[in-house]
């Protein structure tokens, strides 16, 4: 019984470790292809997840990156697992502007994607997709998403419901 207890002790230990882990922000940006995006979320189940999709080349998601970077800051400590996602055209592109807005978790970036597989990938996942960035969707540790914002004037509410899941 006592190294059953061990085994799932141990579990848990790393389970946290890997939703606490902070990534390089000066590591290399990966690319992945749309239909990635599931696993992509999948891979950190057991975590709190927060999913951002956005472009260097959008002023929404520029004006909202400070908040987003602090939010961020507050929450990966206690266990949140951002996953940037970039529609992005160059990685080039989005590494010089996530030097520029001092982002600290590093983004993928998608190698190639339509609204459509957008919106298909985004329905898998229980979002609807509305055509518009930045969106923020928040995964519970099972991988259900709580919550989704598009160009959100006030990041509090994902504050309060992400600190409401740890």
């Amino acid at each position: 019984m006592s190294s059953i207890l061990l085994l799932l002790g141990a579990l848990s230990a790393r389970a946290e470790d890997t939703c606490t882990a902070v990534p390089d922000p000066d590591g290399p940006l990966r690319t992945i292809q749309v239909s990635q995006i599931p696993a992509l979320v999948a891979e950190h189940k057991g975590c709190v997840v927060l999913l951002e999709l956005y472009a260097s080349w959008c002023g929404t998601c520029t004006k909202t990156a400070p908040a987003v970077t602090e939010l961020v800051g507050r929450l990966q400590p206690e266990g949140l697992v951002p996953i940037g996602v970039s529609v992005d055209s160059s990685t080039e592109r989005m590494q010089a502007w996530r030097q520029s807005h001092g982002r600290e978790y590093a983004p993928v970036v998608l190698e190639s994607w339509t609204l459509g597989s957008l919106t298909q990938q985004f329905s898998e996942l229980g979002v609807t997709f509305n055509e518009a960035i930045p969106l923020f969707v928040l995964f519970d540790k099972d991988g259900n998403a709580v919550l989704h914002l598009t160009e959100p004037k006030d990041l509090s509410v994902l504050e309060e419901r992400a600190r409401g899941l740890f």
